[in-house]
């Protein structure tokens, strides 16, 4: 073996010409790694999600607000299982994961999708005396001088904002699992 930096790859002379040994890209490590532990926080955030879900339901919400608690509800508790899902086949290396991962990644983005349309063309009602109104996202008002508006311009830009966005993320990490070596070399059982 040839003398190297410790900066330097380690270099093997085989018939006098040196060959660089390359670091094996088999392994749960670099984004791979990564990516595993933001599915955890997601496990842990969806469970969060389901419970305030369930106490939106509980405490009587109406309006935007009980539409996406029902969805909330719903999307969570796949989600929860979709991600511990991928999280255990990631880590016990199986080829099931990869397509998994696309599951996932699809009903995630979904789930913002549904939710931000829910909220974008849901209309509330306004009333003439703000005792009257029983909250922003509200149908009960129960005053004739009620009127149906819908949500600002700003709210909905922000909405369709979060949606694109959503969607180029769940796009360019799928393209890292579908161009990534050391996800191919990984998942291979």
């Amino acid at each position: 073996m040839a003398e190297t930096k410790s900066s330097e790859t380690p270099k093997q002379i085989v018939a006098g010409k040196p060959v660089i040994i390359e670091k094996s890209l088999s392994g749960l490590d670099g984004w791979l790694v990564f990516h595993m532990v933001a599915i955890g926080a997601n496990i842990i955030s969806y469970t969060w999600a389901f419970f305030l879900a369930i106490i939106a339901l509980i405490s009587g919400v109406e309006g935007i607000s009980l539409g996406v608690a029902i969805e909330t509800l719903m999307f969570s508790l796949i989600l929860v299982g979709l991600c511990g899902l991928t999280l255990l086949l990631i880590a016990n290396r199986r080829k099931l994961a990869l397509p998994l991962i696309y599951v996932t990644l699809g009903v995630s983005a979904l789930f913002a999708t549904v939710v931000s349309f829910t909220t974008m063309f849901t209309s509330y009602e306004s009333c003439s005396t703000t005792y009257d109104c029983t909250s922003y996202y509200s149908y009960g008002c129960g005053l004739s001088s009620c009127k149906t508006i819908s949500l600002p311009a700003q709210e909905i830009i922000l909405l369709i904002g979060l949606v694109v966005v959503t969607w180029i993320g769940t796009l360019l990490i799928a393209y890292y699992f579908k161009k990534s070596q050391r996800v191919k070399q990984t998942l291979v059982k």
